[in-house]
């Protein structure tokens, strides 16, 4: 990276430089003088983060790639909130898209995207997403008021960051190399954590670091450990060994601590099921048939545990169809049906609730259009993914494919459980981002995989958007 000015204040044909590079520094004095004394104390820490920042924006300009893998352990490791929960990986993201823009823009002086169907999806809902943030500053419902304005942003930024973070993922890294740092990275460190929770002793330390843990972790960390295990033949067998640790680890917190946890331990089975029958059709008969006979046998347990819980979900559908169709068309904005539920009755009682489901919200919040286009998202995904079976070479990359191909299964199935994958503001809350946004940032690694393997030279360039 050069810098134009700088370096024309070092060439000697410019008269008076030295006496230019003196008046700048005095100038730096002058001005930090006048901020010491002028200044207020917010002003001060402004002012020092802004200067304390310059480094960081300079390496991620400098190593664009790094940014995925910033955001994973932001997430993970940063537990800082600011208003509403809003935390480092929501302010990372933005930060690195706005980055990537100016760059695109001042720099490179157009906007150029890697050449993928799923990029215009994801850039269709962050379009929707901009019209259903507007929606929800309509009064739908005159007898009740609608979400505060900061709630109202919040759900807009989890939807906006994380379709976000899979364009960003998708065009930022551009080699094979920082996908494998991005997931072994992820698995590490996800392994620390999953380990350390099945140890009693380190538990209470285990949660200070990592804070909470919500179900795509669970799926992630399985689906990233069980298909190198299975698909990358390269990988020596101490280190598959270690995986083994990790998964069965995993398994015993989500079966035999959080057993009650539909969402935790049901998107994760699924998760096995695909990476199996990917591996080999006949072991996902086997694996299939072993858990349809298990779930016979737990049905009863299973019912009587979420009986409760599931039967309120259904009855709250028909009352949130009801406040969508104020506005089917592209919804009635972010968390305002949180405030809107009072005015129907739920088992008699006139309370504010949520779907606990993914799809019901992105429909609610963002109508009809936004579902559609959240489905055709998820279907382009899907599509690029499995064409690109036959294409990714043995090792690494067909274990991420085929990971990917598991994760991504079960995040379909945990979306049905609960707001995990785009959390809701009055449940899971902008807090759960730190854990949501990680799979949308390894599903951006499917993209990145398509440009290696599937395009010619002149469609790795991408496309040009003026």
């Amino acid at each position: 990276m050069s810098f134009p000015l700088l370096s024309r204040l070092r060439r000697p044909h410019i008269a008076n430089a030295h006496w230019l590079r003196l008046g700048l520094i005095a100038g730096v004095l002058l001005l930090s003088a006048l901020l010491a004394y002028l200044a207020t104390d917010s002003q001060k820490i402004m002012v020092i983060a802004l200067i304390g920042g310059l480094p960081v924006v300079l390496v991620f300009l400098r190593w664009p790639s790094l940014g995925p893998i910033a955001i994973i352990l932001s997430g993970m490791l940063i537990h800082y909130t600011g208003p509403g929960g809003a935390n480092a990986a929501m302010f990372l993201v933005a930060f690195l898209l706005g980055l990537w823009i100016v760059v695109m823009v001042v720099q490179q002086r157009e906007i150029r995207l890697v050449s993928s169907e799923t990029m215009a999806p994801a850039l269709v809902l962050i379009v929707i997403t901009v019209f259903s943030f507007a929606m929800g500053q309509l009064p739908w419902f005159p007898y009740a008021r609608s979400a505060p304005l900061d709630a109202q942003l919040g759900g807009f930024a989890v939807y906006a960051l994380s379709f976000g973070a899979f364009v960003l993922t998708a065009n930022q890294i551009k080699d094979l190399r920082w996908l494998k740092w991005l997931t072994w990275i992820f698995i590490i460190v996800g392994s620390v954590n999953a380990v350390g929770l099945a140890i009693p002793p380190a538990r209470s330390l285990i949660r200070t670091i990592f804070g909470a843990t919500g179900s795509l972790f669970w799926v992630w960390i399985i689906a990233l450990s069980y298909g190198q295990v299975l698909f990358n033949s390269r990988l020596r067998v101490v280190w598959k060994a270690v995986l083994v640790g990790v998964l069965l680890s995993s398994m015993y917190i989500l079966f035999g601590l959080k057993f009650k946890d539909l969402s935790g331990w049901l998107p994760v089975l699924i998760t096995l099921w695909v990476i199996t029958a990917l591996r080999s059709w006949r072991m996902g008969m086997v694996l299939l048939l072993a858990a349809a006979l298990g779930m016979l046998g737990l049905m009863s347990q299973i019912v009587s545990v979420n009986e409760y819980s599931l039967s309120t979900r259904l009855e709250a559908i028909p009352i949130l169809l009801k406040i969508l169709s104020a506005n089917p068309t592209l919804g009635i904005g972010f968390a305002n049906y949180y405030y809107y539920t009072p005015l129907f009755p739920l088992r008699g009682f006139y309370v504010s609730f949520n779907s606990h489901n993914n799809y019901i919200d992105i429909l609610v919040q963002t109508g009809v259009v936004g579902l559609l286009g959240y489905f055709w998202l998820l279907a382009k995904i899907g599509q690029v993914a499995w064409r690109l079976r036959g294409r990714v070479p043995e090792g690494f990359s067909r274990a991420y494919l085929n990971a990917a191909l598991g994760g991504f299964a079960g995040m379909l199935v945990v979306g049905l459980f609960g707001d995990w994958v785009l959390p809701f503001v009055y449940n899971i809350g902008l807090t759960g981002f730190t854990t949501s946004v990680a799979g949308w940032v390894l599903l951006g690694g499917i993209v990145v995989l398509e440009r290696l393997f599937s395009h010619s030279e002149r469609e790795n360039l991408g496309k040009k958007y003026y």
